[in-house]
């Protein structure tokens, strides 16, 4: 199977153009859509982030590595905000897979560097 970095691309748009259709039909019905936006953000955050970890699971290829360490780049810069992201899936499979795969690469150098 091919890695299409577009592919990926377009199935975070997907999720992002779900998100804002909910959100002008909860507008239209009158709902008061602060309350609301929160959940549906969450859902659509952890749907997206579940998506990702399973494509890295599935595709130890450069793609995969860079879909790994922009994550786990976020998450570590957004811990004070967001304090219940879990980086171990992403460390584990940092550890298990691309590391030993990849020893040279740039992006194991950037994840010595987050350890």
């Amino acid at each position: 199977m091919k890695d299409n970095y577009s592919e990926i691309l377009k199935k975070h748009e997907a999720l992002e153009i779900d998100i804002f259709a909910k959100i002008e039909l909860l507008i239209e019905n009158g709902v008061d859509i602060f309350p609301s936006i929160d959940a549906i953000q969450n859902s659509v955050y952890q749907k997206k982030e579940t998506w990702k970890l399973q494509y890295v699971k599935e595709h130890p290829t450069i793609v995969g590595y860079s879909l790994l360490v922009s994550s786990v780049q976020f998450f570590l810069s957004t811990r004070f905000q967001q304090p219940t992201i879990d980086v171990a899936p992403y460390l584990e499979l940092y550890q298990a897979i691309f590391a030993p795969k990849y020893p040279d690469h740039p992006y194991t150098e950037q994840m010595i560097d987050f350890l």
